[in-house]
Order: structure tokens, then sequence, then C-alpha cells
């Protein structure tokens, strides 16, 4: 396996399953991975809908978030098995483009809300995916800087059992 410096992305050219990180069907790449421990699975996990597939069924990706009625939206948008392509940057970006708080219950956003959360996530998550430079984040990476709408100090919290940062905008994102 290749040393690459710190930072770098890593994609390495093993050969072998064995060595970890490439097999004909998936290679592994990741950002700064002190330890990467590769396990055979004998049964797939269940994902959700890929936003970035050509085709998706908005409505399932609704009901299956849904069924997190209890959950915070933020941390239901990063559940893989709801709705599978969506982190950090573009949960924080999808919900302040659509207003909603990341603190909010699933249960308290409607149904049509849901659906312009989720096509407004397949959109930016395919922006990203077809453009060579990096866009202007709205919130994400902006904490304590004007929101680009109403000029509010952007905050950031850490967010759900897992600590993942939320970026939002008290002032536009209430819902």
């Amino acid at each position: 396996m290749a040393h690459l410096p710190r930072g770098r992305a890593l994609a390495a050219a093993a050969d072998r399953h064995a060595d970890g990180d490439r097999t004909e069907e998936w290679e592994a790449v990741g950002f700064n991975i002190p330890v990467a421990e590769f396990c055979k699975v004998e049964t797939p996990v269940a994902v959700g809908p890929d936003l970035l597939a050509v085709e998706i069924d908005i409505d399932e990706c609704v009901q299956r978030l849904r069924v997190l009625a209890d959950a915070e939206i933020a941390e239901a948008l990063l559940n893989q098995r709801a709705v599978s392509g969506i982190g950090n940057i573009w949960k924080s970006e999808t919900l302040w483009a659509c207003r909603v708080s990341p603190f909010a219950r699933m249960a308290s956003v409607g149904d049509e809300k849901l659906r312009e959360i989720v096509v407004t996530a397949r959109k930016l998550l395919r922006q990203s995916v077809a453009s060579t430079s990096r866009s202007r984040f709205a919130v994400y990476g902006r904490r304590g800087e004007p929101c680009r709408r109403c000029g509010t100090v952007i905050e950031m919290r850490r967010q759900g059992p897992d600590a993942r940062v939320t970026y939002w905008c008290p002032r536009c994102q209430l819902q």
C-alpha cells in the first residue's frame, strides 16, 4: 500500500482483496484514516435509494424517512438505510436551501416539505458530482460568518450519537 502525505486522498492499488482496499466490485477511498478494517459481509446491508441514481422513487424515499419519525431530520438524512448518498455537507446545505431546522423532528415535517428536501438533496448531490470546482457553500464550514440569505451568523453544533457537525442559520431555518 502506498503511503501518501496526510490530507491526501488514498486510493491504493492493491491487487488482492486481502490487501484490503480494492476488488473487482469496489474500491475504498478515504481521507486521514489512521486505521481501516475490512470484513466480508455474508448478507449485504440494505441501503435506501441512491440519490445519485438515474431514476429514483421520491415517494419511497419519503416513506423510508417517515419510519424515523422520532429522529431529528438532520440525523435521519444521514441514515443510509433511508436514503443513500447524503453526508454532512449536503445534509447542512439541503436543509438550509429548504429552510428547515436540522433539529426539527421528522414527525413535524410534512410530506410535501420532505419531498422538497429529497429532491433538493438529489439536485445538490448531482451538481457536486458534475462540477469539477468546489462551489461556495451556503452554510457548511461557515460558522461565525454571515448567512448568504439574511446576514445572521451561521452556527455549528455537533448532533446525534455520532456527534456529526451540523451548520445552520438560526433565522432562515426556523421550521
